[in-house]
């Protein structure tokens, strides 16, 4: 057999044991790997104490012979450090974690184990995960029984597909290695029929044909066995080979979703190769026109994989740029943001739900517990024209150190709008007043923008405690307009929408919980997070993501030129005699390649529609459709940039193949065809 079919069976359990890993520390940092279900608890407005809801859950794990775990992160590196809140059940994993300590398989986190009756240091509202097979009807009983609101979601099962998540790099990786499996199965196969007409001729009926070709899955047998071994010592030296079972399931699902279209492609090929004339594969007759074409054609997603490649490692390598995680825990302290459930609860209007939490949140401005830190564009007074604006209070100002061009340290003015811009902006402050006027300030008392403040700043970016990566942490070239009086500024429904996207916060995880608990509206927020906690998380996240994305790049390429190659190969045995008459006749070199070079200038008309379509539909067009201020709709420019260079690469070392091909061409003289 082969080789090509045989390097197939060893890419796929290869990339599979990759994003297995991957998986598995992320699963690792998220939570628990070992839970099966996680229960979100919400206080209700009478709760029992943190240590009554500790002895019950104690109560509730021994009865049903399962774990109950609450995650709670350290304030001071929340990313690095965590504590796990356990029930120990005799015989159960929490009994086995408080003796033993936790196998954390990521080693990224340091994880300590204390007993569930710590819970009184810390807030009971938010998520806890259930370990082992028990039934949970008693967990909620107590929950419900505390005065918790309780919502459950199952996790997974042993193959836990949804932990590979193949979007972005990923996504790229994956398509570039089955694209390059699906080659060598046709290289292999279809390209090479000699081999399946030797069988033909030795009386093989197809599923004979058919069974011996599926031997090479015992190259991805041996291939796993072999990187089993490789990752168990990797284990050793990476984790001391902690929870190894984490990797196996993870990978173990990798494989069942990669492996299946492989097989198939494979082995239709063979039914196809074993349609060809028998004559013409035994002698090794030139390839069809058909595989010839398909060859050609292949080139064209493989080049659409390295574009998507190129706009996924801009979009990732802007998000790390945009923060910077230590700095993001400075200056986030213990501000907290709510997540919002997706939709009114039933009997609850549209209108009537964001307003009740739009008047939490101004009752939250006016004491002083929540702050104002909303990142919008807005107009500049000059036509269409947006630029970045960051509505804030007084409490964010005595949070953070903003300071004008001549050093002072801005505060709000109790009686009016203060308008600060970036030195060298170029906006004209009267056109910029009176669009502000006209639209976001058109429901501020008279009074506060009837003489409206401010001036320069100092050209420092500001910190915008951003609630996703679609906002960077700090902006830069952007308008501090510092409202004195938000509450009575904005509408109940603006307040609600912005406290729903994270840019109005509380000052810390018990002031928000307090104004919950007061406005009575426990059920309408599923978690409370700090600030600080979330972003450094996503830190790390974007920072794992633009390493995976640079690898998925790296590998479309090469997958890319490995197309080229077997284009140009199977182009060259099909008009090879052809190819010699044209240069024996003397003609140039354009015109012994013209089909060649044809299909060159489809592949990049392809590329360039992909990466321009791609390009217009990510950048922001300040329309509002896409945020000015998402880093990964900032980096649309260079994303396309850096894909024109990457087809421009891949050109010109196609170019040097289909030279390489005419020379060997005129070397063997046609004996290829």
């Amino acid at each position: 057999m082969l080789r090509s079919v045989r390097i197939v069976y060893v890419m796929v359990p290869l990339l599979a044991l990759v994003l297995g890993f991957l998986a598995a520390v992320e699963q690792s940092e998220r939570g628990v790997p070992e839970a099966s279900t996680a229960l979100l608890a919400t206080a209700g407005s009478s709760t029992e104490s943190n240590g009554v809801l500790a002895a019950r859950l104690e109560r509730a794990a021994a009865a049903e012979g399962i774990t109950v775990v609450r995650v709670v992160a350290d304030p001071s590196a929340p990313d690095r450090r965590r504590t796990l809140l356990v029930t120990g059940a005799p015989g159960t994993l929490g009994s086995q974690w408080l003796a033993d300590g936790y196998p954390e398989f990521a080693r990224s986190i340091t994880t300590t184990v204390e007993p569930m009756h710590v819970l009184d240091r810390h807030d009971t509202a938010g998520t806890y995960l259930i370990v082992g097979g028990g039934a949970l009807v008693r967990v909620e009983s107590e929950f419900r029984s505390a005065g918790f609101s309780v919502e459950t979601e199952r996790i997974g099962s042993f193959l836990p597909v949804s932990w590979l998540e193949f979007g972005g790099g990923r996504s790229s990786l994956v398509s570039a290695v089955l694209l390059a499996s699906a080659a060598l199965c046709v290289v292999g196969t279809i390209g090479s029929p000699r081999r399946i007409a030797v069988r033909r001729l030795a009386g093989s009926g197809a599923v004979a044909v058919l069974s011996s070709e599926a031997r090479a899955l015992t190259s991805a047998v041996w291939t796993t066995m072999t990187l089993a071994v490789v990752a168990a010592a990797f284990l050793a030296v990476y984790n001391g080979f902690a929870n190894p079972l984490v990797l196996a399931r993870a990978t173990s699902a990798a494989l069942v979703v990669l492996l299946p279209p492989v097989v198939v492609v494979h082995l239709l090929c063979t039914l196809i190769a074993m349609r060809l004339p028998l004559p013409a594969s035994i002698r090794g007759a030139r390839p069809g026109g058909a595989l010839v074409f398909a060859a050609h054609a292949a080139r064209i997603p493989a080049v659409v994989v390295v574009v998507l490649a190129c706009f996924d490692l801009a979009g990732s390598a802007a998000i790390v740029r945009s923060g910077d995680a230590e700095r993001e825990l400075r200056a986030a302290g213990t501000a907290t943001q709510l997540w919002v459930t997706p939709d009114p609860r039933p009997g609850a209007g549209t209108e009537q739900y964001w307003d009740r939490i739009g008047s939490m949140a101004a009752r939250g401005l006016t004491d002083g517990t929540a702050l104002l830190a909303a990142t919008v564009e807005i107009g500049s007074g000059r036509g269409r024209e947006t630029v970045p604006a960051v509505f804030v209070d007084g409490t964010y100002l005595d949070e953070q150190d903003v300071r004008a061009a001549d050093g002072h340290r801005i505060s709000a003015d109790a009686q009016q709008v203060g308008v600060w811009t970036m030195p060298g902006n170029g906006l004209e402050r009267d056109d910029l007043l009176r669009a502000l006027r006209s639209w976001e300030l058109r429901g501020a008392p008279a009074r506060s923008v009837r003489h409206i403040g401010g001036g320069t700043l100092d050209g420092r970016s500001l910190y915008t405690y951003p609630g996703d990566t679609t906002v960077p942490a700090w902006v830069d070239a952007a308008v501090l307009i510092v409202v004195p009086d938000p509450a009575n500024t904005f509408s109940r429904d603006q307040l609600g929408a912005w406290v729903s996207t994270g840019d109005l916060v509380f000052t810390s995880p018990a002031t928000a919980s307090r104004a919950i608990s007061d406005a009575s509206l426990d059920s309408e927020f599923s978690a409370i997070v700090q600030v600080g906690q979330d972003a450094a998380e996503r830190a790390r996240r974007a920072a794992r993501d633009a390493w995976v994305d640079a690898g998925a790049l790296l590998a479309s390429i090469v997958v890319a030129m490995g197309v080229g190659a077997i284009a140009a190969t199977a182009h060259r045995g099909r008009h090879g005699r052809r190819m010699l008459v044209r240069i024996a006749a003397g003609n140039a070199w354009a015109t012994v390649n013209a089909a060649s070079l044809v299909v060159e200038g489809l592949v990049l008309a392809a590329a360039a529609i992909v990466t321009a379509n791609t390009w217009w539909a990510a950048r922001p067009d300040g329309s509002g459709r896409i945020s000015a201020l998402d880093p990964v709709a900032r980096s649309t420019d260079a994303a396309g940039l850096t894909a024109a260079i990457a087809v421009t690469v891949l050109s010109v070392a196609q170019l040097g193949m289909i030279a390489w091909s005419t020379s060997v061409t005129k070397r063997t003289r046609g004996r290829t065809g």
